[in-house]
């Protein structure tokens, strides 16, 4: 099969071009996050266990997402 870290390896052609890759995917990203929470929002509020999961989550995400792009 090969090796699996080639799978999530982010093919750089030029200087910065990475970036400039992840800042459009964030805007497009924000168009999302923005149409599910103010256009659409859900009608029952969200339970307190299920709102703290969820924010753990994220913050996972974020620290993995910065360890991974200054490590």
């Amino acid at each position: 099969m090969g090796d699996p870290s080639v799978a999530f390896s982010v093919p750089r052609t030029a200087e910065g071009s990475s970036s400039v890759g992840v800042f459009y995917g964030a805007l497009v990203a924000t168009v999302f996050v923005y149409n599910a929470m103010f256009r659409n929002p859900s009608l029952p509020t969200a339970q307190p266990k299920r709102a703290a999961a969820a924010i753990v989550w994220h913050a996972f995400l974020f620290v993995l997402a910065l360890t991974g792009s200054f490590g």
